[in-house]
């Protein structure tokens, strides 16, 4: 990018937050400030990773999940691929994938002396984190911008393993994926069945609508006393496609959520500027006279500020060939369950249908506006705000689980899944 796309680049991110992102409420920076400092420094800026990191880190101001950069893919592949994948236990970083199968379930410490948390905070200058919760594989993405050289060192549990940044994605050794003690019947992939009559449904994302269509069939053809739904490593997609998986389990229309968004028009923001621009005398004036009142002010304020919402409550309702409406279910979250994911425990959290159980989720969803940079990156700003149905917050913070039950990295080391078993036995409880 040259001067004046970088320019363009930081002046688009202002402009369509300005227009669509639904928290500047609960912002703690002044957004047209921060632009403005945010163009002086990146119209000084010679060197081309630099200055989209600038992107970076002022779209991070809105600390929020789903508003983001997205870099260029000339840019990324040009410094390398960082050759491990990780997964988070605590404050704890196990390799999951490895070039060397002998270095698979090695918990990492440091990256040439620096240590991963403190990786993981230097990521969180560009790209936002659930309370120091990377998003699964985007650690590993930004890694190889924070480092230098052509020789590195990951130091772990068991010893230090030099490895070189890679010219192409390179293929992988992966930790095989934990099971649980309980003797299940392998279904089909993602599908088992537990005694007595448990359905296991693994869903890692939510894109797959034929999928979701035909899950009603599914339930009539095995006819589950209980139904438990692995949602831990799913990275979201529609939340259509959440709500016809939910549908069985509710009578009729359902929902999990109160949103809003910005509701702005022309004319009406027009109106609001010539008010808000009134000295004190006429304003109270105007009020004596009746000609206007507090709340066509109060009006004008959230319009000046896009803090002017129109609110409403997600529903859904599908016809469907079965419903399961007492027959037990739980929903197993980690910090890896994100967005619409989200929303899907929201239905049986909001309606009080079923456990929730494991980790807070990640704590983001929004409907993100996704737009093009010049230079061919990308940037999105979330346009709903998101808060359960009785009004408790959960952006930022996550959906927290009826029962906390958080796996251990000596667990995942020996491949054994221990919250699967936790809620394998609840429900064999609950029948």
């Amino acid at each position: 990018m040259n001067q004046t796309d970088r320019i363009f680049a930081l002046a688009s991110i202002w402009a369509v937050a300005k227009e669509t992102y639904p928290y500047f409420d609960q912002l703690h920076v002044d957004w047209d400030d921060a632009f403005r400092m945010y163009l002086e420094q990146i119209s000084s800026e010679t060197d081309e990773t630099q200055a989209w990191l600038l992107l970076a880190a002022f779209t991070r101001l809105l600390n929020d999940g789903h508003s983001t950069v997205i870099l260029p893919r000339h840019l990324t592949d040009r410094r390398g691929f960082f050759p491990f994948e990780f997964e988070k236990f605590g404050d704890r970083f196990l390799v999951i994938a490895a070039p060397d199968r002998r270095d698979l379930g090695k918990a990492a410490t440091s990256i040439d002396g620096i240590p991963i948390q403190e990786l993981v905070r230097t990521l969180d200058r560009w790209q936002y984190t659930a309370n120091g919760h990377p998003l699964r594989g985007r650690l590993e993405r930004w890694l190889p911008l924070m480092l230098t050289g052509t020789t590195h060192v990951l130091e772990t549990d068991a010893g230090s393993i030099p490895f070189s940044l890679a010219d192409q994605k390179p293929d992988l050794f992966h930790l095989p994926a934990p099971v649980a003690e309980h003797p299940f019947r392998q279904i089909s992939e993602g599908i088992r069945e537990f005694e007595p009559g448990i359905l296991y449904v693994r869903i890692d994302d939510l894109t797959h609508m034929d999928h979701a269509e035909a899950f009603p069939s599914l339930l009539e053809k095995q006819k589950p006393r209980a139904v438990l739904f692995d949602i831990r490593r799913n990275i979201g997609g529609m939340t259509l496609c959440g709500a016809k998986y939910a549908q069985p389990f509710f009578p009729g229309s359902f929902g999990g959520c109160r949103k809003w968004t910005q509701q702005r028009n022309a004319s009406d923001a027009a109106s609001a500027a010539q008010l808000t621009r009134m000295s004190e005398v006429r304003i109270q004036a105007m009020l004596a006279s009746g000609i206007l009142s507090q709340e066509d002010f109060a009006d004008a304020e959230r319009y000046a500020n896009r803090t002017q919402y129109e609110q409403y409550c997600d529903t859904w309702e599908f016809p469907c060939s079965v419903r399961l409406l007492d027959c037990p279910v739980l929903l197993l979250t980690s910090r890896d369950t994100i967005s619409a994911a989200e929303d899907f425990a929201a239905f049986f959290r909001s309606n009080h249908r079923g456990v929730l159980m494991g980790e807070p989720t990640f704590g983001s969803s929004g409907s993100p506006l996704p737009f093009r940079l010049p230079g061919d990156g990308f940037a999105q700003i979330v346009s709903v705000g998101y808060e359960l149905s009785d009004g408790t917050p959960f952006i930022g913070s996550g959906i927290m689980p009826d029962i906390p039950c958080s796996p251990l990295l000596s667990d995942r080391k020996n491949g054994y899944d221990r919250q699967l078993d936790a809620a394998v036995e609840y429900l064999q409880q609950q029948l």
